[in-house]
């Protein structure tokens, strides 16, 4: 070959060098998808938050040497302390009087001396107490004061100390040494005792009267989660004498027998006078009560990633987020505490902290029955344990160190004992949706800061949330998890409790929680604090680094290319231009073998380039692991699709005999189909054929027809069917009903709204002179709201309209003008129509005529609006500042973990089928876990919003959504507002008021949620050490209903534990009334002419329960006291929580009074047992804030009568199928259904029940509802929870289980899934492209009611 051409070769393979290269280092150094470009908080505090922080382990140790050398006794390590010696119990800081602390946070005094209490245990003293001294001044304390008498008014009784760990090992060297060796037989033979293989639990308090230190100790199998393992021996330890030798067994327990000690025992063991429970073995790693996951690790659960970083900031023990400033800590007895917490720069506490978490046991055992748990004094804060990331906290939250000093010299570290992260909950924090008088959207996401520990107090893990909102609002949170405590199993033991195992009784008992809230509310302000930007290099996409400490945001480097970097450097094409320089007679062979070398480097470069040029990866989707086998069996309860509602109309049109105009043009005098809905079929139907191989019932729909061209104009209901042919119809009307349906009932149309407007505007027109000085308005710009009910008695059809000013782009509902008319419709020919009254600020009149009239004559107070300008109105949701770094968001590494088929969803063995009823909402059928039906249907009925005022239109107020359409009105969601953006969203069609289908599309979105909290979990560091837990992640269906002002959002979670929850909250706008009078009585005052009006909201369920079959019987339980004997110590009586059992035979036994008490456990109940013989049962438990619907008096009060109950429980029937009627609104003095009637005392023992589930709250709208309300605080709901319906917890067979044990490397993927995250989640997750449709296809006729 030519050595010219050989040269010019190798030159374009080294230029082609050259440009890969450069191609590499500029790629690699381009920002990933996801650019971490976290704001750093600069916090301008000055240290100030110093004045509330935890002693520094420096500071511990300066301390206690500062005693050790001035306290003029001899002191021991409290870890090996007699009783009989003195030493330093616990050392904790001294937080400064609150009045020095203001001086110097708001007053610019000085710096409160920083000092340290210390608790000391004098027991090497005549006088043996407890005393308290404040050390300081810190960090080099001079001095020290006894605060023991200025706290307590004494010296604090030796006798009162809390137990410290080393007298616990003292006990269990006693029982080990000198007691069960008293017993061998007994022990050896029984118990099968080996030195090592009991565990000892104590109970507390310590005997029966001031001055006792007398404590049973209840024995365990020593094995992992021993809580549920007693082998039915408990012995009394008699441990107040200061020497240790004078100790001594009061008691022993054995199987209900007392004995003197473990002699007598023994004695009657080996002469065979003892009834003998042999319990058996258990391995090691405990079996049943062990936390190892039974389950491979399965595709990865979702993750929430923080795109540009943490938008908090954290520096020493001081927070900032958005608006809000706190400084936090941890009491090594109480727990965690935070301390000047502001929003936007106010104080609006001065401390929230825990003050004791309290445990009330019943038990027919001597140690259960004795028990009273006050977890402070074993050390809240001190058993804080150390969290694991990805499972009690989010992976990428920031985790702190906590120091503490107790029970030793020596301080001693719970590492990541603190998180503090930003959670995306999921769902809006407020949101509207409008579609009346002009179309728009605005939301904001809830995303809150959370600050949590969690302490593990012998068996119970207490998980402590402080949750603050960007609305203001903080929320203190606890939750328990962690294993029950157990007692054996004998006798009458069901009387306190349930059997959870063969031998192990779960006891009843009380879990109560004090806190401490000092509110300073309007208090004054603080220092201020400045927010700066830097920018860091990014991370790939969703990589998870390995730590985030003290809150100094790590970016991830971009490893691959700073390696490139330093290989680019050393490679040889690249040192010098020699071998372009290269001499002519260079020999050809040498330039072939480079010539070759260049191009094995190409080829080199394109193979990385193209790999790297994937990076990160996109999130490689795994299909779900749970097969959907329905085979179509849903769709017996499906939604009509488009086309068979096309069929229907169609049908009825040429089967009726009867001219039919379209709803959406009809007049009140013609005959039109307002609805056409799915008809479900009959329950035995539907089970013959989903679980009997019955024929598959045949598809029908429901039509509501308004017949107003008729001699007797009425409301009539037919079934149509086949589908997707039909052939022909029935009326029900009669048998649904009892009777046709008055026409006056009929729900109002678009079009009836439409023509009721012409009327009011018509009528405007006669007062010109009065609406341009009161309102700066012709009429023509005003927005026109109705109110419901629509009259005062049977046959009315008079409604009041309020008048607003209308404002494009914003809520009108907060304008109002102080004009109200009512408005007379109820004649068939709209040209009889006629506006009735007239209010204006406080007064009536006959017409607007009049009303004119008296303005003109000077006879009217007029108060002057001005009209609102677009940019200050107050129901204006338009962002006040620009976008700012985007918060938390959730994707799925793996793809979606559920999957969606038709109308049925499948998620971790649950199988549910959901559609959408136009009037009222969403519905769900069949639902099952893990293949056993739970619930045949459980969907909404009702939404009930009663309102006061003392303007007519207000005051009159009492809106039946049902009645408007929930279902209908459910519109398109916001993708990553009003769900996850990576959600699944469906669409629902409906046809109402109009002969077209109409598709509201991504109405309904399905979505697997972090909750970013552990389901279960448990830290043991007491007999062996491991660690095991489960995150809590469910799957939410969702939809969103705009009914005029309000927006509920309607959700139904599924958890991993077998439980269902159902909750609802409140957003969107309030409605309000012209502040005039004594408005304030009525409500608060949110602008300048604008009462917020207070109303209740209530909201009912329909839960149609099959537990292991259709028969159930419902069972309630509670807790009561005894007072009984001591059984081993007579002399001394004892409160003893029980368990009240009662099975309720009739349905007015289990109509549940909204106000009166309800039992706090009630279940659906089968015949059928688990496994250790108690009913398979799921218990119902609401949670809501309701009050009284309506007076009983009130003539209305029958249409809402299922208001009256907070639960009531029915044998089902099919000709009750709903609890209220969409006719009920317009007519609630003669209701349509009576759901009253319902409640006819029939046996529900062994029945088909159902319950029916009312939750609400008071709303007292208030300045922070302006310009609409948020969510938080403002949700209710219920809970379906499994209650001895399984044989253990089901999530154990999760495959997001968590466990590790001391003995292995939690960092390594085999031992702990969660360490394989940083390299499976490094991936970027796909986001369809933002589309939102839902302004499309609608006109500004008001659907809902509103003009």
């Amino acid at each position: 070959m030519h050595m010219k051409t050989v040269l010019i070769l190798l030159i374009l393979a080294l230029a082609t060098i050259f440009a890969l290269v450069c191609v590499l280092l500029t790629r690699g150094k381009a920002p990933s998808t996801c650019q971490h470009q976290p704001p750093e908080q600069e916090d301008t505090d000055d240290g100030q938050s110093l004045v509330f922080a935890d002693l520094t382990p420096e500071e511990m140790v300066q301390v206690v040497q500062y005693l050790q050398g001035n306290l003029g006794v001899q002191l021991v390590d409290a870890s090996r302390a007699k009783p009989s010696d003195n030493c330093i119990a616990s050392v904790d800081v001294q937080v400064p009087a609150k009045a020095e602390v203001l001086r110097f946070l708001d007053g610019g005094g000085a710096r409160p001396p920083r000092e340290a209490l210390a608790v000391l245990y004098f027991g090497n003293q005549p006088d043996p107490n407890v005393t308290e001294y404040v050390v300081g001044p810190l960090p080099t304390p001079v001095y020290h004061r006894d605060i023991t008498m200025q706290k307590y008014g004494g010296k604090v009784p030796y006798h009162r100390r809390p137990t410290l760990s080393v007298e616990y090992k003292q006990i269990a060297g006693f029982l080990k040494s000198q007691v069960f060796p008293t017993a061998p037989s007994f022990m050896g033979q029984v118990m099968e005792y080996d030195g090592a293989s009991l565990a000892a639990l104590t109970a507390a308090p310590r005997g029966f009267q001031s001055g006792d230190r007398i404590t049973w100790f209840v024995m365990f199998q020593n094995v992992s989660g021993f809580f549920v393992r007693p082998v039915g021996l408990e012995v009394l330890v008699d441990h107040s004498s200061l020497d240790i030798s004078r100790w001594a067994v009061s008691r022993v327990f054995y199987n209900g027998q007392y004995y003197r000690d473990m002699v007598q025992l023994e004695s009657a063991y080996v002469q065979g006078r003892i009834s003998v429970e042999k319990v058996r073995k258990a391995p090691q790693d405990g079996d049943f009560s062990s936390m190892k996951p039974r389950a491979p690790p399965a595709a990865l659960f979702p993750l929430q990633y923080e795109p540009q970083g943490p938008r908090y900031s954290i520096r020493n023990n001081h927070v900032l987020f958005q608006a809000w400033s706190f400084a936090f800590g941890m009491s090594v007895n109480t727990g965690l505490r935070l301390f000047d917490i502001r929003h936007k720069g106010e104080r609006v506490a001065y401390e929230i902290s825990v003050q004791e978490a309290l445990s009330v046991y019943g038990s027919n055992c001597p140690g259960g029955m004795s028990t009273r748990y006050m977890d402070g004094s074993f050390g809240i804060g001190r058993y804080t344990s150390p969290l694991v990331r990805g499972v009690d906290c989010p992976y990428l939250a920031t985790y702190l160190d906590v120091h503490y000093l107790a029970h030793s010299q020596v301080s001693r570290i719970s590492k990541n004992a603190l998180c503090i992260f930003e959670q995306n909950l999921g769902s809006p924090l407020r949101r509207h949706y409008s579609n009346l008088q002009s179309l728009y959207y605005g939301g904001l996401v809830n995303s809150a800061l959370v600050v949590r520990s969690i302490a593990t107090v012998g068996n119970y893990d207490y998980v402590w949330d402080f949750i603050f909102y960007q609305n203001g609002a903080i929320e203190g949170k606890v939750q328990a998890t962690g294993y029950v405590t157990s007692s054996f199993l004998h006798g009458d033991g069901l009387r306190y409790g349930n059997r959870v195992w063969e031998h192990t009784l779960g006891t009843i008992h009380t879990h109560s929680i004090n806190y401490k809230v000092d509110l300073d509310v309007g208090g004054r302000s603080g220092s201020s604090f400045k927010v700066c930007h830097y920018t860091g290099k990014p991370s790939a996409l969703g990589g998870l680094p390995p730590s985030l400490k003290q809150g100094k945001n790590q970016t991830q480097p971009l490893l691959l290319a700073d390696r490139w970097e330093d290989s680019a450097a050393g490679n040889p094409p690249f040192q010098t231009a020699g071998v372009l320089s290269a001499s002519a007679d260079m020999n050809v062979k040498t330039v072939l073998i480079l010539l070759i070398l260049a191009l094995a480097t190409i080829f080199a470069l394109v193979c990385v380039l193209l790999t790297r040029g994937k990076a990160p990866s996109t999130c490689q989707h795994q299909p779900p692991e749970q097969e959907d086998t329905d085979d179509g069996q849903s769709l017996v309860f499906a939604d009509l699709t488009p086309e068979e509602m096309v069929q229907v109309v169609q049908y009825l049109q040429g089967n009726l005999g009867v001219q039919l105009v379209d709803a959406s043009r009809a007049k009140p005098s013609d005959n039109c189909i307002a609805s056409v809905d799915v008809q479900v079929p009959a329950k035995a139907e539907v089970l013959r054929f989903l679980d009997g191989g019955g024929a598959r019932p045949p598809r029908e729909a429901l039509a509501v027809l308004y017949f107003g061209n008729q001699p007797d104009p009425n409301v009539t209901e037919y079934v149509v069917g086949p589908l997707p042919t039909p052939v022909y119809h029935r009326d029900i009307t009669v048998q649904k009903y009892g009777g046709k349906v008055p026409y006056h009932r009929r729900p109002v149309t678009g079009k009836e709204y439409v023509d009721i407007n012409t009327l009011i505007q018509r009528d405007l027109r006669k007062a010109p002179r009065f609406l341009a000085a009161c309102c700066e308005s012709d009429g023509t710009d005003l927005a026109i709201l109705t109110t419901a009910p629509r009259g005062f008695k049977s046959g009315d059809r008079v409604t009041w309209f309020v008048l607003f000013h209308n404002v494009a782009g914003t809520g009108y509902y907060l304008s109002p003008v102080g004009l109200e008319v009512l408005v007379e419709h109820g004649d068939l020919h709209v040209s009889r129509w006629q506006l009735r009254q007239v209010f204006y600020n406080g007064r009536y009149f006959a017409s607007m005529g009049d009303l004119e009239d008296a303005f003109v004559a000077n006879l009217l107070e007029v108060v002057r609006i001005q009209k609102p300008r677009a940019e200050a109105v107050l129901g204006l949701m338009r962002p006040r500042h620009p976008p700012g770094s985007p918060g938390p968001l959730q994707y799925e590494p793996q793809g979606p973990r559920y999957s969606i088929r038709d109308n049925h969803v499948t998620f971790q063995g649950w199988s549910i089928t959901f559609g959408m009823n136009p009037n009222s909402g969403p519905r769900l059928f069949d639902i099952r876990y893990r293949g056993e039906r739970i619930v045949y249907e459980l969907s909404l009925q009702e939404a009930l919003a009663l309102y006061g005022s003392n303007c007519p239109g207000g005051m009159s107020t009492r809106y039946l959504d049902g009645s408007f359409g929930i279902g209908r009105f459910a519109y398109e969601l916001v993708r990553g507002l009003d769900c996850p953006y990576t959600a699944t969203y469906v669409d629902q069609h409906y046809l109402a008021e109009s002969e077209t289908p109409k598709t509201n599309q991504n109405s309904l979105c399905i979505f697997e949620h972090d909750a970013a909290l552990p389901l279960r979990r448990h830290f043991s560091d007491s007999q062996s050490l491991y660690y095991g837990g489960l995150r809590k992640n469910t799957l939410v269906i969702r939809a969103i209903s705009t009914l005029i002002n309000y927006d509920y959002i309607w959700d139904f979670m599924f958890h991993g534990s077998g439980a269902v929850e159902v909750r609802v909250h409140a957003t969107g706008y309030i409605s309000s009334s012209f502040l005039h009078g004594r408005g304030t009585d009525y409500g608060n005052r949110v602008g300048p002419h604008t009462l917020g009006t207070m109303h209740l909201h209530h909201v009912h369920y329909k839960v149609d329960l099959d537990v292991d079959g259709q028969l159930n019987s419902l069972e309630t339980q509670d807790m009561g006291y005894e007072l009984v004997k001591d059984p081993w110590s007579m002399q001394n009586t004892i409160e003893r929580p029980y368990l009240r059992r009662e099975r309720l035979e009739r349905e007015n036994d289990a109509a549940f009074m909204l106000n009166s008490p309800m039992p706090r456990y009630l279940s659906f109940a089968s015949p059928k047992p688990n496994k250790w013989g108690h009913p398979r049962s799921y218990r119902i438990q609401i949670a809501s804030f309701a009050g009284e619907h309506l007076p009983a008096s009130s003539p209305m009060e029958r249409s809402i009568s299922w208001g009256r109950y907070q639960l009531a429980v029915t044998r089902r029937k099919e000709e009750e199928p709903t609890s209220t009627s969409i006719y009920n609104q317009n007519d609630p003095w003669t209701p349509t259904v009576a759901f009253a009637d319902f409640i006819d005392n029939e046996t529900i023992t062994n029945e088909d029940l159902v319950a029916w589930i009312s939750v609400g709250f008071l709303h007292v709208p208030h300045a922070e509802d302006i310009p609409n309300t948020v969510t938080v605080g403002n949700g209710v709901g219920f809970f379906l929870r499994p209650y001895n319906y399984f044989d253990e917890d089901p999530s154990v067979d999760s495959p997001d289980s968590i466990y590790f044990s001391s003995e292995q490397d939690a960092g390594m993927c085999r031992a702990n899934p969660l360490a394989c995250l940083p390299p499976t989640a490094a991936c970027a997750p796909h986001l369809p492209p933002f589309h939102y449709g839902g302004f499309l296809n609608l006109s500004l006729a008001p659907p809902p009611g509103g003009l």
